[in-house]
């Protein structure tokens, strides 16, 4: 089989004749008018053919690197000539013509063995001429492990994919040497053979020195070109150059730097091979290696078999020692891994393209002299891929399928594994694992398979009546408080802030915008394009809290950085959100916080074109300076790759042989690379690009962010949280009053519905239970009325009552305690209630979490209540900022989990562990004045929720815990 590259006779879009044609000049060496004629004008030419899959490749980047559309299409070999068998022919015609059948014979049978030769090639490429001398220049008795890139069969991978590896990065992402280095491969500005990096130990046997080998044609001008952008280079000595790491940075926007303390990495050009280092003496003993063409060994026997046909290599000679390599940690962890397998004397990886099944190998090998170790580990090894698989059968016969591909095996020398996948088992993986997730929020469980179809009956809408010009005004909503900022269509207000694991605060921010009442709002989320930015969060001296990121390469939190815009946001119940999180300065306050500045805008599509594209491989559309070029095609997915304003292009929509519009299915983006699938067989596929974005943008100061809304009641409240601890002469003088003769108004139920009345009730000394129970209600569990002494000690104290149930999980359920006081000039008092003055208790309504439904009887009902009384007490301060991180006070960890602006607005609390023992919590202001919380939820994970509200000055809580109580446990059955 031979291919052939054909010119299309054009350009690529957006690629400029004035600058393609000198270098198609100069690639072709023909003059301008040749190359017009027979490259530019609009006709296919053939451009070479050949067997050799790899010159078909390397022309087609330098041809494609130029601007030239191209197609490589296979040509068939050339059938063997025809010989007519002759009427009547004399003895020396038969000769004549016989010898003509043998030489035509020998010449088919030439070709076919020089196609198969070319195929042979193909696929078992033998590595290039100096790579065995170089791979005994590295493995060797010193060597504990090496890793090898085999770049020609990388090639052989990039074909089987129809994409080049390149791809598989970021293209916007910052820069990096690797990506640097592929990107100067695929255009052929590099001939790459082989990369390796080796670890040795030193001659010492107390260091382990690194060395990466990368072999090929190239200049030294070009590596140094490139080396140099990552590392300062020093002045090179006996050929060797000493480089210092630079610090990893955006080089547009944040200066170079010399990484503090780096160790340095030495670097030399010696052939057609450039070698790093972490020392001199790695590099001068290679080199001296590589000279004296030593003998093979038994470590590189291995290696090179090992190596042989795969495109990624990797072997471990020593486990024990080579987790010295690693450093730290990672060290530590390498080396009690090594000693809990301490059998195996050597491992590999490998990876190998399988071209038959148009996919990839993955072998795995133990080397050991342990046959009882073999065996058993093969076993187990096995024992658990059968359990796994039966278990898979149920839940996913595709991960049955691909467990089914993993083979373990074993004899006197090694355990072996080996696992093979192809694009359509990783496709038939994507499709599972879509449709178990689908299934959790109750989607059904789809599995398309032939025949199958999917039909979108409600396709995007491009054509809604939405100007963003015309916006209605922002509604302020009741609950919740109103925005900190409104201004026409847009609201933005602080969302919250919350502590990361990194210790730093992080500030969210959200944007509003209203959007006109639309009948159908289907898919509205994803027209919209949204930027988000905080340009600045400050002090109450004006002074910058925002955390300079510009110099952050790996930012280990969710979102953007604080110089950059959030492009993410969602379209849902008439308006359009985006919610920008940003770190501040290292040890700010909450309370330091005075003033937010930024901008919101927000786009919506005009003009969308709607363009058909060819279903094949290569084929191209371009709309608006928006380029989309499809890779490669499935029965029901499209890889397609886009270039220049990538954000315009709105949907690839698969049709199917009746033009019916499929529903997608999953869909993955790898760098410039993107999968859509879809659920049926696609027969046509169109493409929707917006001509560009109509645009509306506001700017927004927020100011007095966290400050108390609404009247309210007074901040400081000297009795609200009351931790005076209960003397037992208070309890007993409720030991005689006969509680039976407490009635039940109806003014105690926590209803209003006239038909509910007490179903169970139970009398003990100072304490009585109503229960009530309605199963035709909105609530169907049973309701709580207990009657307390009224003890201002008590008021609002968390731990004073409690329930459990018996035929429930032991756990035991907080009741928040509110009796009928008030505060005024003269103190706290009891309210003048009906209630009050004809019965001195407090009444306490809670829900029994029961879990009863709709219409259950109520029947055979038990528990117990606990009451506790404070004897004595203790209380600890701390600072709001130190409680991001857990605080434990007498056996209650204490933790602010976040600060918010939302429905009940505060520093919100968690209080978890032994909460028996916690009686109050509440804030400190700056002159000892103690702040009431403003909610106390008891949440069903078994933890106090507590606000408090924000204040002036606010800046430390107060937990108050008992270190002694009187506990009453009140058992009950109905």
């Amino acid at each position: 089989m031979k291919y052939r590259l054909v010119s299309l006779g054009k350009l690529k879009p957006g690629v400029n004749e004035k600058d393609a044609l000198p270098a198609l000049m100069k690639l072709t060496k023909l003059p301008e008018l040749t190359v017009r004629k027979k490259l530019l004008a609009g006709k296919r030419t053939s451009l070479m053919t050949s067997a050799d899959v790899n010159k078909i490749a390397s022309a087609k980047g330098r041809f494609s690197a130029v601007g030239l559309l191209l197609e490589v299409v296979e040509v068939a070999d050339a059938p063997s000539p025809t010989v007519a068998e002759p009427q009547k022919a004399s003895s020396w015609k038969f000769a004549r013509h016989f010898k003509r059948l043998v030489w035509s014979f020998v010449a088919v049978l030439v070709l076919l063995l020089g196609a198969a030769g070319g195929l042979w090639y193909w696929l078992f490429m033998m590595p290039d001429p100096n790579a065995s001398q170089v791979e005994s220049a590295l493995v060797h008795d010193q060597t504990l492990a090496v890793a090898n890139i085999d770049f020609s069969q990388l090639k052989k991978l990039e074909q089987l994919t129809r994409t080049q590896v390149l791809d598989f990065f970021n293209p916007d992402a910052d820069a990096n040497l690797l990506v640097d280095v592929l990107s100067m491969a695929a255009t052929d500005q590099l001939t790459l053979n082989q990369a390796y990096i080796v670890a040795l130990a030193s001659s010492g046997g107390n260091r382990v020195d690194g060395l990466a080998v990368v072999t090929g044609h190239f200049s030294p001008e070009q590596w140094r070109a490139q080396i140099s952008r990552y590392f300062d280079m020093g002045n090179p000595e006996q050929g060797i150059t000493p480089m210092q790491p630079k610090k990893q940075v955006n080089a547009d926007q944040c200066p170079s730097e010399v990484v503090a303390g780096a160790q340095p990495v030495y670097a030399k050009l010696i052939k057609d091979q450039v070698v790093f280092a972490t020392s001199v003496a790695a590099i001068n003993q290679f080199e001296s290696r590589l000279t004296s063409v030593p003998g093979a060994g038994t470590q590189l026997a291995q290696w090179q078999q090992l190596k042989k046909f795969k495109f990624l290599s990797a072997m471990v000679f020593s486990p024990t020692d080579s987790s010295n390599a690693l450093p730290g940690i990672a060290g530590m962890i390498g080396g009690q891994v090594a000693k809990s397998i301490p059998s195996v004397s050597s491992l590999s990886l490998s990876a190998q393209v399988d071209v038959m099944a148009r996919g990839v190998r993955l072998d795995a090998m133990l080397n050991s002299a342990d046959s009882a170790w073999n065996a058993q580990a093969s076993n187990m090894a096995n024992s658990w891929i059968e359990t796994t698989k039966n278990n898979s059968r149920v839940t996913s016969d595709v991960l049955s399928s691909l467990i089914n591909q993993l083979s373990i095996r074993a004899d006197d020398t090694k355990v072996a594994a080996s696992w093979s996948v192809n694009r359509h088992s990783l496709s038939d993986l994507k499709h599972s694992l879509e449709n178990s997730l689908a299934s959790l929020f109750g989607g059904s469980m789809v599995s398309v398979g032939a025949g199958e179809t999917e039909i979108n009956d409600k396709p995007m809408n491009y054509n809604r009546p939405i100007s963003l010009a015309q916006l209605p005004s922002f509604d302020v909503p009741e609950y919740g408080g109103k925005p900190l900022f409104t201004n026409g269509p847009f609201a933005v207000d602080v969302q919250g802030i919350r502590m990361l694991d990194s210790d730093f605060l992080e500030m969210a921010v959200d944007a509003k915008a209203a959007l006109p009442t639309l009948e159908d709002t289907s898919g509205l989320g994803e027209l919209f394009r949204y930027s988000l930015m905080i340009d600045d969060v400050l002090d109450r001296q004006g002074g910058s809290l925002l955390r300079d990121e510009l110099c952050v390469t790996n930012p280990a939190f969710f979102g953007v950085k604080n110089h950059e815009p959030e492009t993410q946001g969602t379209a849902f119940f008439e308006q359009a959100s985006a919610t920008k999180r940003v770190r501040l300065s290292a040890d700010t306050n909450v309370s330091d916080i005075s003033q937010v500045r930024g901008r919101y805008q927000l786009g919506y599509p005009v003009s969308v074109q709607k363009l058909p594209v060819e279903l094949k491989a290569g084929a191209m559309a371009s709309f608006a300076g928006t380029q989309i070029e499809i890779v490669a095609l499935g029965r029901s997915s499209v890889r397609y790759k886009v270039t220049g304003k990538a954000d315009q292009l709105l949907e690839v929509r698969g049709l199917n042989s009746q033009g019916q519009v499929l529903r997608e299915g999953w869909k993955s983006t790898f760098g410039a690379l993107s999968d859509q699938s879809y659920r049926g067989e696609v027969s046509a596929i169109e493409l929707y690009i917006a001509n560009g974005f109509e645009q509306r943008s506001v700017e927004f100061v927020l100011d007095n962010i966290f400050v108390r809304e609404g009247e309210g009641d007074d901040a400081v409240h000297p009795f609200a949280l009351s931790y005076t601890p209960v003397q037992r002469a208070k309890w007993n003088q409720y030991q005689f009053v006969d509680m039976r003769l407490v009635k039940a108004t109806p003014d105690q139920w926590s209803m209003d519905d006239p038909t509910q009345r007490a179903v169970a009730n139970k009398a003990w000394p100072g304490v009585k239970l109503f229960v009530t129970h309605n199963p035709d209600g909105w609530n169907n569990n049973p309701q709580a009325h207990v009657n307390l002494p009224l003890w201002i000690e008590l008021y609002a104290s968390m731990s004073s009552l409690s329930y459990q149930l018996s035929d429930q999980e032991a756990v035991e359920q907080f009741v928040p305690v509110r009796f009928p006081y008030r505060q005024d000039e003269e103190g706290v008092r009891l309210l003048p209630s009906q209630t009050v003055r004809q019965q001195p208790f407090g009444v306490v309504n809670f829900e029994f979490d029961a879990g009863y439904k709709a219409g259950q009887p109520f029947k055979n009902f038990a528990g117990k209540l606990t009451l506790r009384m404070p004897l004595t007490l203790t209380n600890q301060d701390y600072p709001f900022n130190d409680l991001w991180k857990t605080k434990q006070v007498n056996g209650v960890d204490v933790t602010l989990d976040n600060v918010s602006r939302g429905t009940f607005a505060g520093y919100h609390f968690e209080l978890r562990g032994d909460l028996s023992n916690l009686i109050a919590v509440h804030g400190i202001n700056e002159y000892g004045e103690r702040i009431a919380p403003s909610t106390l939820n008891y949440q069903s994970d078994g933890y106090w929720l507590v606000t408090i509200p924000f204040r002036d000055e606010l800046n430390s809580l107060r937990i108050v815990t008992a270190t002694e109580q009187d506990v009453f446990e009140l058992p009950f059955r109905f």
